[in-house]
């Protein structure tokens, strides 16, 4: 510029020369026409100059519209009043070339904070700051990018145009550093009130989302003991949460306790990889292992999350696709973190974290469904995902470059540590629900198991009595019955012979009964077993018919022989002819009395069918589903009387000792009885070749 006024000034000086009065006619326009010709050459030159010193006092101007740094003050995160940059996909601009006052119009103002997505090229900041004079000149500039590869900042020396190159990153190990610190921390100088112009240069193979704070030094000794009590508590819940539901998966088996001590462990392990505590304490001298484990455990962590939720969020019930896929989302996701071994985890990642995005709001769109069902747990759940999910959004918008938040806090650890806290609860409410639940149904089944404890004793008691009783009538029945024939016999041949006859037909009667119900109480008990003999299929038929055709010899029986040729079948033939007594003796009882009772023998491959058929009005419907329980008694037909009830409960627990069953069916007039018995293991021995 001091150029620029000098050459004005000579051309000016000229100017005057011209017009003074020595010179007249000729010679004074030939000097007023070089003169002018003169003006317009110093105006051309002087143009020149200020176009090749504009970006120069553009550049020395930077810096001014920011407020001067303060101790008071303490920190500052810089936004565009104080930085600006310039992107370099080739990755090949030097600090010489970026400097040059011919690139300074290529840096834009920062809007917002450095946000830029996960991007592969290298990034130039320019950092212009200056401090009020009582201010201390020794500052620090802190970039909170745990996932930076290579920054690089240059300071300019007394040398013009030199620069001191300071490095930091995961490629650079933490000892190696100026300042030695979790994160990327550089020391800067601002020896009078004059903006101080620095440049960042930085690479990253993830995003690209960051704040720059300028601290002073104990103002970022004082914040790095706060950052480290936080961190030290959001530790010590993970760590406590992941041990204790350790010990609660060993001792109780419970799988769900096991998978959220993994994911715990996880999430404390990637948030300490994150905060670089394991590149300060662990491993100071490695370039790679801090940065591998942090991109590892993301992806395992984001593939996790929703993993130990499946069973409270009930989505085998209520999404049972989903539920089953996403185990092989989860297993993708995890297995994507391996990409950063290959050196292609920038192009990975960014669908993972979209992929992660579409988790989490799926979680959400789950927990609501189960807070309207009404679940125990859905308000931890709901309160889970709410902490989670909206920081989450913010993060991840951010880390894709769709928001540019200028801040140096990072909310996604403190919302996963909550969302953990709060799953945690989540996931003892619905065990503790599952567990009085099962308790309920436990308290239930010995309620059950009581009753029936009570009932069989009961059955014991009723058993002994009607024995009891049974025993005590047969002597005296059998007293009756001989006096009767002995009675006949002498009056023979007079009117008394008929009252003797039916006094015989009651006693008869009286003792059949209590040999049913001698017959029921035994087939009732538990340790029963029928004995159990090779015997022809229609002989328990052939005595049934014989013993019906004498008690009613106004009946017509007719027998029917269906199915296969017969073998021999493994029964307890009295048995069997006593139900099939029982039920011939019942079909009599309540058919029609001009109609006939039919016997069929079904014999098939698989089973043994007797059906015991007649016609009448068969059982009424208030009867139809207690047909074979005890003292279910109806009216006969005629005069036939109705049973007590005894006989079909009889049957039916005979075809249930042999393994076989007892039903009935009633189609118009038509009843008919089906018992079923299995062919046994003697005609299965026979039928195979």
């Amino acid at each position: 510029m001091h150029l620029a006024k000098l050459s004005m000034s000579l051309e000016l000086s000229k100017v005057c020369r011209m017009y003074n009065p020595r010179f007249s006619g000729r010679d004074a326009r030939n000097k007023l026409s070089a003169g002018r010709t003169a003006i317009r050459a110093g105006i051309l030159r002087f143009a020149f100059w200020l176009l090749l010193l504009l970006p120069a006092a553009v550049s020395s101007a930077c810096g001014l519209d920011s407020a001067p740094l303060t101790d008071a003050e303490g920190a500052r995160t810089l936004d565009y009043a104080e930085l600006s940059v310039l992107r370099d996909p080739g990755r090949r601009l030097t600090i010489g070339e970026v400097s040059a006052p011919a690139n300074a119009g290529r840096f834009q103002p920062l809007k917002g904070g450095l946000a830029l997505g996960f991007t592969t090229d290298a990034v130039w900041l320019k950092v212009c700051i200056r401090r009020a004079l009582p201010a201390t000149p020794e500052w620090w500039l802190e970039f909170r990018g745990p996932y930076a590869d290579d920054v690089r900042l240059y300071s300019p020396r007394g040398d013009a145009g030199s620069w001191h190159e300071s490095r930091a990153g995961d490629r650079y190990p933490l000892n190696a550093r100026e300042l030695p610190y979790r994160t990327i921390v550089f020391p800067v100088r601002l020896a009078t009130d004059a903006p101080g112009v620095f440049y960042l240069r930085i690479e990253t193979s993830s995003t690209m989302a960051t704040a720059i704070t300028a601290w002073t030094p104990k103002a970022f000794r004082v914040q790095a003991q706060k950052d480290l009590l936080m961190i030290g508590v959001m530790s010590g819940f993970l760590l406590a949460m992941s041990m204790a539901n350790l010990v609660n998966g060993i001792w109780t088996g419970q799988r769900q306790y096991l998978g959220f001590a993994g994911l715990t462990m996880v999430i404390l392990i990637t948030m300490i990889a994150g905060y670089g505590l394991l590149a300060q304490y662990v491993f100071p001298d490695s370039t790679w292992v801090s940065h591998t484990v942090l991109n590892i455990g993301l992806c395992c962590m984001w593939g996790a999350t929703i993993l130990p939720a499946r069973k409270p969020l009930a989505l085998e019930e209520h999404f049972p696709r989903i539920n089953r896929v996403l185990p092989y989302l989860a297993g993708a996701t995890a297995l994507a973190g391996l990409s950063t071994l290959f050196d292609v985890f920038v192009y990975v990642v960014p669908w993972v974290r979209a992929l992660q995005i579409l988790i989490v709001l799926f979680g959400t769109v789950a927990a609501v469904n189960i807070f309207r069902r009404g679940h125990p747990h859905a308000i931890w759940i709901c309160m889970a995902y709410a902490v989670y999910a909206v920081p989450m959004l913010l993060g991840m918008s951010r880390a894709l470059g769709f928001i540019t938040l200028n801040i140096n806090f990072e909310p996604t650890a403190p919302a996963i540590v909550a969302y953990a806290l709060l799953l945690h609860f989540g996931i003892l409410a619905e065990l503790r629900a599952q567990h009085l639940k099962r308790q309920s149904a436990e308290q239930a089944a010995d309620v059950y198991q009581k009753l029936i404890s009570q009932e069989e004793r009961l059955r014991g008691e009723q058993a002994t009595f009607f024995a009891f009783v049974a025993h005590e009538l047969r002597t005296p029945l059998g007293i009756l019955l001989t006096g009767l024939t002995n009675l006949r016999r002498a009056l023979s041949g007079t009117n008394s012979v008929a009252r003797i006859d039916r006094l015989n037909d009651a006693a008869q009667r009286m003792r059949g009964l209590i040999e049913r119900h001698l017959r029921l109480q035994n087939l009732a008990r538990s340790d029963f077993e029928p004995y159990r003999t090779d015997e022809s299929p229609d002989l328990p038929a052939l005595e049934a018919l014989h013993a019906q055709r004498q008690l009613h010899a106004n009946r017509t029986f007719e027998c029917v022989y269906l199915g296969q040729t017969f073998r021999p079948v493994s029964m307890d033939a009295e048995l069997v002819t006593l139900a099939l007594s029982n039920l011939l003796d019942n079909a009599a009882k309540y058919a029609f009395e001009d109609s006939p009772i039919r016997l069929e023998i079904d014999f098939q491959a698989d089973a043994l069918n007797y059906r015991v058929i007649n016609t009448g009005p068969g059982l009424p419907p208030e009867l139809s589903t207690r047909a074979f329980d005890v003292f279910q008694r109806t009216q006969g037909t005629g005069r036939e009387k109705g049973g007590f009830g005894i006989g079909l409960s009889l049957a039916a627990h005979v075809a249930t000792a042999h393994g076989g069953g007892l039903v009935s069916r009633h189609e118009g007039w038509v009843t008919t009885f089906t018992l079923t018995l299995p062919p046994g293991p003697s005609a299965l021995a026979q039928e195979s070749p």
